[in-house]
């Protein structure tokens, strides 16, 4: 049996399904296929097929979907809810102006130089005052680097991260300025030494208490008063300028580190030179 369409096109016949028969089109119009024989394509069956595989999807999806309706949900509902950060967390930089020493290691130490720092000296204050510390935070890449070498711990990233805008402004933040100023709870501050003390009168034999029998050392804070006769600075200066500040006539800032001046006779300084002792960041200054 063979059909023929038009006077181009040879259509071989169309077998029995089950059969196994094959139609080719040797034309380039589309196969009718013949169906006089009464056998017809098992149109049906890939219909009722379609339909249990269909329902099978939907009963594999609802079985994936049914066992997260027992579980804890894990959606946290920003920004009303948020996410506990750990200690460790580098987020926006901040910088605590008290405790700066202006010791520029930050700005060394910053690989896109996002952190410019402006300082001047004050009448009757040793070292230097941040009169301007911006953060450029368009180019802040958030590293550490800046905030680990810090010796007063005054340059640190904190726990916010919500720090975008619409516009490049609002991205350059100045510490230094009053409405900017913010405190470090783990800043550790230079502090200046203490005064020496007043002594007190002898207290009558009946009242005086006996001596400790502790064999405990307690030690003393540094006090003022006390006679220098020897003063060195070991390894690990960080030029913050405070001990030449302070001591002048003792102390010199170098490029890469400071230098006790060779005097004669130390103790017409002593006073200048604990102090100088007691507010390096870094206590690299000894004295005897």
């Amino acid at each position: 049996m063979e059909q023929y369409i038009g006077a181009e096109t040879l259509v071989t016949p169309v077998r029995n399904f089950y059969n196994k028969g094959v139609t080719v089109n040797l034309g380039n119009k589309p196969t009718i296929p013949n169906i006089s024989n009464g056998v017809k394509p098992p149109i049906l069956i890939s219909w009722f097929t379609d339909i249990i595989k269909g329902f099978w999807t939907v009963l594999v999806g609802m079985g994936v979907t049914g066992k997260h309706l027992f579980r804890h949900p894990v959606t946290m509902h920003y920004p009303d809810e948020k996410w506990a950060l750990p200690e460790t967390f580098r987020g926006l930089l901040k910088c605590d102006i008290p405790a700066c020493i202006v010791c520029d290691l930050c700005v060394k130490a910053c690989p896109v130089d996002c952190i410019t720092i402006e300082w001047k000296r004050e009448e009757g204050k040793a070292g230097k005052t941040a009169t301007k510390f911006e953060i450029n935070y368009e180019k802040c890449m958030y590293c550490g680097l800046c905030s680990e070498p810090c010796p007063t711990n005054a340059i640190w990233h904190s726990q916010e991260y919500e720090n975008s805008s619409e516009t490049r402004d609002t991205m350059v933040i100045d510490w230094a300025l009053p409405k900017n100023r913010v405190t470090n709870p783990k800043a550790k501050p230079p502090k200046p030494a203490t005064a020496k003390p007043i002594a007190k009168p002898a207290t009558s034999p009946a009242t005086a208490h006996a001596p400790s029998t502790s064999t405990t050392a307690i030690a003393e804070p540094p006090t003022l008063g006390k006679p220098v006769s020897k003063v060195w600075i070991i390894e690990g200066c960080i030029v913050c300028d405070l001990c030449e500040d302070t001591a002048p006539e003792v102390f010199k800032i170098e490029e890469a580190t400071s230098i006790v001046l060779g005097l004669d006779d130390y103790k017409p300084y002593s006073d200048k030179i604990i102090e100088s002792a007691v507010g390096c960041p870094v206590n690299v200054i000894k004295y005897e």
